[in-house]
């Protein structure tokens, strides 16, 4: 009789040790931080000769503070902090390959004579029906500096008319 007594008290000893284990695990797995990374504590706010309180809950399983507790919620991501400076200059990329013939590239067009263009590099373009055809000369100066233009002539912001000769551009200067 006094072994299944003894056997009795070590199964109510290892049950209660089961659920104590349960217990700990359980809240040793606790949600928090809760949703949205936000954890919440329970102040309790001093009386005299007595230190503060504040308990940290999981407000899965408590979902208020208990008794005149005053619920302090906060995140524990925190704002976002002031950019740092800027890093120095990366390398020199690569060379791009050249552009096409395009809007983006064209400085002036004169449609007339199957349409020519002046592209902002100062190469000068025709239309051959099929295809551009780049022809000589490019023009002597900026193409910022172009007011007027025509296959055949410009006039630069400095009121000078230039005019293709046989192949060659020459400032025929004020008209």
């Amino acid at each position: 009789m006094r072994e299944k007594l003894l056997i009795s008290i070590v199964a109510v000893c290892a049950f209660v040790a089961g659920v104590l284990a349960v217990k700990f695990v359980g809240t040793a797995w606790a949600s928090i931080p809760g949703p949205g990374g936000v954890i919440t504590g329970c102040y309790v706010a001093p009386k005299p000769g007595t230190a503060a309180a504040l308990k940290v809950i999981d407000t899965g399983n408590t979902p208020t503070c208990p008794g005149k507790a005053l619920a302090l919620p906060w995140n524990e991501i925190g704002p976002t902090g002031i950019p740092g400076p800027q890093g120095p200059a990366g390398p020199q990329g690569p060379q791009g390959p050249p552009g096409s013939l395009g809007a983006g590239n064209i400085a002036f067009m004169d449609p007339g004579n199957n349409g020519w263009v002046l592209r902002t590099d100062g190469t000068v373009w025709s239309w051959s029906g099929s295809s551009w055809q780049q022809e000589n000369p490019n023009v002597p100066i900026s193409t910022s500096q172009i007011v007027e233009w025509t296959q055949f002539s410009f006039l630069d912001t400095s009121g000078n008319w230039w005019r293709n000769n046989s192949g060659t551009w020459q400032n025929e200067g004020h008209p």
